[in-house]
């Protein structure tokens, strides 16, 4: 017989039988996303565990209507308990309008200060998710037609598979490529900003201000920064003079699709400040001088927040040191002291070190030569034949040439017309060859002079391919050249 009150069945027991399963892999793998957004600092995860937390609540509301909904009609209820499920979806489909506004607000404060994230673990555990929702979304498939509550819940987790896969997706690049390449910028204004130059006492820590620059290129203007950096990077060189010092500062600043280059420099000598005013180029060399190393206690900086130092150390040779000067995030950022491994980094104690000795040596040198009677020049010259000598520097290859009667098996012969040592072609060849087993400097570095024509590129390809020693044919006479290199002692 049919219905004769018109009103609909309530749902059957079928249609809903394992909502109740899916809370609880919902739930479950809710802890799981809280966990994982934890250890890898994602977002993402977390506001899909946020987002996994309101599926656990839409859906147990699921589950008590379809339990309300089965409930017979009573004299006031003739219709029953199936407005319940209705209300239940619609209370459903209203938390994911919800969701998607919220998601939506996060990923916009999200945009603007992108933090580190580990992309491995967003990843895996992203993976993890969507084979949680697609079983979910299976388990009640059978179901969906049958109730609109189901249907709803059904829906909600087709909602979560896309999100899941969007945070895979996000987790790949993360992990691929490196986020921090594709964050967008943010943007702040700058109120003020200024720098001055400083003279600094190393015993006493005290610093006078000498010179202050006001209104840099950032200040009173918006600039973009990205990951909380408004400057690419910062560097000054100050190097002393007689009564004052020079200076030249280097500021980059993010712009798309080029950053901008700002440099300040001039000279300060006490009473004649140095007047000097930003501009739009390249500063050139920043590094610091070599007169941050002196009388054996080395000036350094160690790396702050932005681009800026968080200290100035007074470096001894045994690797201790005295903080000179230092800012707010110093005790923050190095609670236990700067470690020893990052000041052997940024030391440059044995480079300035080696370049003084190598001046030094170099004077004595040209100092003695033209004492000799050679001019500066010629006296420059043999001051760096005798440093190679001596091993301060690199030693140049020798060539060395060794008269053969018949060559040795396996040996590239090479015939070299007489003329062409004649005008002046394959002069290193030619050098040896004059001075028989003597080593002759080529004077070009690891290479031989070669001459551009078919013979040139033969001999070039046979040393380029890692050969050392050839024979050359040249005036009736046979000789075996060989290349000898020397590493520095």
């Amino acid at each position: 017989m049919g219905d004769r009150s018109g009103h609909p069945h309530p749902p059957s027991r079928a249609a809903g039988r394992n909502l109740p399963l899916v809370v609880v892999l919902t739930a479950l793998y809710m802890v799981a996303e809280v966990a994982g957004g934890l250890v890898s600092g994602s977002l993402a995860l977390l506001a899909d565990a946020g987002h996994m937390l309101s599926d656990v609540a839409a859906l147990g509301l699921s589950v008590f209507a379809l339990w309300i909904a089965r409930r017979p009609p009573t004299a006031t209820r003739t219709y029953g308990y199936h407005r319940v499920e209705i209300l239940a979806a619609l209370v459903n489909g209203a938390a994911l309008v919800a969701i998607a506004g919220w998601v939506l607000v996060e990923a916009a404060r999200r945009l603007a200060e992108p933090p580190p994230v580990g992309g491995a673990v967003v990843l895996a555990v992203a993976t993890g998710g969507l084979a949680v929702n697609l079983l979910g979304m299976a388990l009640l498939a059978a179901g969906r037609n049958e109730s609109l509550n189901v249907r709803g819940a059904w829906l909600h987790l087709a909602a979560d598979a896309l999100g899941s896969v969007a945070v895979m997706v996000s987790g790949a690049l993360v992990w691929g490529l490196g986020w921090e390449f594709f964050s967008p910028p943010a943007r702040a204004y700058i109120v003020s900003d200024g720098f001055t130059l400083n003279r600094l006492d190393v015993v006493s820590g005290k610093t006078v201000t000498l010179e202050r620059f006001d209104g840099s290129p950032v200040a009173g203007r918006v600039t973009r920064h990205y990951r909380g950096r408004i400057f690419n990077f910062v560097s000054a060189r100050i190097a002393p003079t007689d009564g004052g010092a020079d200076f030249r500062v280097a500021m980059n600043v993010p712009r798309v699709p080029t950053s901008e280059a700002w440099s300040l420099a001039g000279s300060w000598t006490a009473g004649q400040p140095s007047n000097a005013r930003w501009s739009e180029t390249h500063a050139g060399n920043t590094a610091p001088p070599d007169a941050v190393l002196t009388n054996g206690v080395e000036l350094m900086t160690v790396r702050g927040r932005e681009a800026y130092p968080a200290a100035i150390l007074a470096v001894a040779a045994d690797g201790s040191y005295r903080v000179l000067v230092s800012t707010r995030d110093f005790g923050r950022l190095y609670p236990h002291g700067v470690p020893a491994g990052q000041i052997a980094e940024r030391s440059r104690r044995q480079s300035i070190e080696r370049s003084r000795e190598l001046a030094r040596v170099k004077r004595e040198l040209v100092a003695r030569h033209q004492a000799r009677g050679l001019n500066e020049g010629a006296a420059m010259l043999r001051a760096h034949d005798d440093m190679e000598e001596l091993g301060y520097l690199p030693k140049s290859p020798r060539i060395v040439a060794t008269p053969l009667r018949e060559p040795p098996p396996g040996m590239r012969v090479f015939d070299i017309p007489g003329e062409y040592f004649r005008v002046g072609l394959f002069q290193d060849i030619a050098a040896a060859i004059a001075a028989p087993d003597s080593e002759v400097d080529t004077s070009t570095g690891t290479y031989l002079k070669y001459y551009d024509d078919e013979l040139g590129l033969r001999l070039k390809a046979w040393r380029d391919a890692g050969n050392d020693r050839f024979a050359v044919r040249t005036g009736g006479k046979l000789y075996l050249l060989e290349v000898r290199r020397f590493d520095r002692r």
